[in-house]
């Protein structure tokens, strides 16, 4: 399954890396380990896709009305319970006068990050097991082709602000019954820790409408008959 998610880049203070995103004069570039070149004012840039899935404490977020950009904070909890957000790199007794402090944005300026070319982002995960050790997990990154796809088109004067990701559901180990699905996760390839990202279609042709629309009812109803096909095909002339 497809979820929309925003796009955003942030520029950062931290060092350039290999096949990194650099801006320079209002145009990006990909960084790669044989380039050799390197200009003073480039500046370094993260891509974070978003999503509006609910916020808990140690997720990554942004806060996307901060400062003229936006910037990248990790939820935490107030002592009274409410949620404060702990902008990154920064000491939060130190900030805010306390740890228990921080910024505290409406629900709607604040989204989650699901992943990012960021890797310094990582996810606390804790043992399952009276004994195991909690460990820190990278959060998943956008395919390197989304990166090059993204450069491109921002140099052209495109830039991408929104995607379908894909999404697979997860279940409930500790139920008797493991198919019993809780919710839905990003599908994260093993392979390099990255997501599957496509475009939003802003036009579909008639081909196209009529089998995401037969798709779509084979799912939630199964096999279709003469009825259902002319049904399918009132609906896409009605759009």
């Amino acid at each position: 399954m497809w979820e929309g998610c925003k796009v955003v880049m942030l520029p950062t203070n931290q060092k350039a890396y290999k096949n990194c995103i650099l801006k320079s004069n209002g145009k990006l570039r990909i960084h790669y380990p044989e380039d050799i070149t390197w200009i003073n004012h480039d500046v370094l840039q993260h891509l974070y896709i978003l999503s509006d899935e609910g916020i808990k404490e140690g997720d990554w977020c942004v806060h996307l009305n901060m400062n003229k950009y936006g910037v990248v904070c990790i939820a935490k909890t107030s002592d009274d319970g409410s949620r404060v957000y702990h902008e990154k790199d920064v000491d939060a007794k130190e900030e805010y006068g306390t740890i228990y402090g921080g910024l505290t944005p409406l629900d709607h300026e604040v989204k989650k990050i699901i992943a990012s070319t960021d890797s310094s982002l990582g996810i606390l995960i804790l043992g399952y097991e009276p004994g195991d050790k909690d460990i820190t997990k990278q959060l998943p990154s956008p395919s390197q082709s989304f990166i090059e796809k993204y450069v491109s088109e921002y140099n052209r004067g495109n830039i991408i602000t929104e995607v379908m990701v894909e999404y697979e559901g997860f279940d409930n180990l500790n139920s008797m019954n493991d198919s019993s699905i809780l919710g839905i996760i990003p599908k994260i390839n093993p392979e390099d820790n990255t997501i599957t990202i496509k475009e939003i279609k802003d036009n579909w042709s008639r081909e196209e409408l009529n089998k995401e629309a037969i798709k779509f009812y084979k799912k939630y109803h199964g096999i279709l008959n003469q009825g259902d096909m002319q049904s399918i095909a009132k609906f896409i002339d009605e759009l």
